[in-house]
């Protein structure tokens, strides 16, 4: 499967020709003091010279086509560790905060830290 990279952004020196729409016209506006229908008409100007630097400028030449890349091997990858939350203490030792198995740092299949203070946590017995 190819994958075609595309984009939407014009050329470099027409970049910012958007900034200069819209400072040119909060000046115009500011200097004649017509500031609610002003706005209105600002940006419709903006918009309009938008598409037309879009329509301006070159089209890119060719879609570099990118490889799609294919998924690893799962035989190559190791087991991940089996984490056993029923073996957490219902509260850590040092502080008493609440012990939740899904927020908490495992540092090992067999050691956690208490997401409080940062104790370790003794597992049950199995």
């Amino acid at each position: 499967m190819i994958e075609t990279k595309e984009t939407q952004q014009p050329a470099a020196p027409w970049s910012s020709i958007q900034a200069v729409v819209w400072l040119v016209g909060l000046a115009v506006l500011a200097w004649h003091g017509w500031w609610w229908p002003g706005i209105l008409v600002l940006v419709a100007v903006s918009m309009v010279s938008k598409r037309m630097v879009a329509a301006m400028a070159s089209p890119p030449l060719a879609a570099e086509p990118v490889a799609a890349v294919p998924a690893p091997s799962t035989a190559a990858m190791p087991a991940a560790p089996e984490y056993r939350p029923d073996l957490l203490p219902d509260t850590c030792v040092r502080c008493g905060g609440p012990v939740d198995g899904q927020k908490i740092r495992w540092t090992g299949a067999r050691s956690a830290l208490c997401s409080y203070c940062g104790a370790r946590l003794p597992l049950r017995a199995r």
